[in-house]
C-alpha cells in the first residue's frame, strides 16, 4: 500500500515505493479529509502488504481488466459517479496546481501566477503524476504557451477596443 512518510513543508503523505508508473518512487500528498479517509479505507480493504491493483504477474490487459473491475467494485465510474478515475486524477493534480500558486491553472483560463511560483508548481504536479519531465504537468494543467496563445485569439477575435 505505501508508507506514511513526513515532507519537507511537515505535511502527511504517502509514499509510493513500487508498483508505480514507470518504477518511479512518488509522494502523495494526504491533505485533505477525504484522502485522509481514502487512504484509511484502501488499508482495510487490501489483502498483502503492497496493496496492489493489478498482479505484477500478468499481462497488461489482465492488470487493466483488474484495474477496471476494482474501479466497479468501488463505484468509480462514469456511470456510477459521474467521472472517471483518470479524471480523478486530472481534478486532483488541478486542485493540488491551485493550492501551490493560489490560482486555477492555465486549463482553467486563469491568469499566470510569476513564472517561477508556476514552474516550482509544475515540479511538483509532474512529480506527483509519477512523470519525471516538467513539460508533462501540461497535460493536467495545461500549458503556458496554449494559455497566452488563447487570450491573444480571445483579445484579436473581440476586436478593436477604441
Amino acid at each position: 500500500m505505501g508508507q506514511f512518510s513526513v515532507g519537507a513543508n511537515t505535511e502527511l503523505y504517502l509514499r509510493i515505493e513500487s508498483g508505480a508508473k514507470g518504477g518511479r518512487e512518488r509522494f502523495v500528498p494526504l491533505d485533505t479529509r477525504k484522502r485522509l479517509g481514502a487512504n484509511e479505507h484502501a488499508r482495510q480493504v487490501v489483502s498483502t502488504r503492497d496493496g496492489r491493483v493489478g498482479s505484477p504477474f500478468g499481462n497488461l490487459k489482465q492488470a487493466m481488466d483488474h484495474f477496471d473491475s476494482v474501479m466497479k467494485k468501488f463505484e468509480i465510474t462514469k456511470k456510477q459517479l459521474g467521472v472517471t478515475s483518470h479524471g480523478l486524477r486530472h481534478g486532483t493534480l488541478i486542485d493540488h496546481y491551485h493550492k501551490l500558486t493560489g490560482k486555477a491553472p492555465p486549463v482553467h483560463g486563469a491568469p499566470k501566477p510569476p513564472r517561477d511560483i508556476d514552474t516550482a508548481a509544475r515540479q511538483e504536479i509532474a512529480a506527483l503524476a509519477g512523470h519525471s519531465r516538467t513539460q508533462a504537468a501540461a497535460a493536467y494543467i495545461g500549458s503556458r504557451r496554449a494559455l497566452a496563445r488563447r487570450r491573444k485569439r480571445e483579445a484579436s477575435d473581440a476586436g478593436p477596443t477604441d
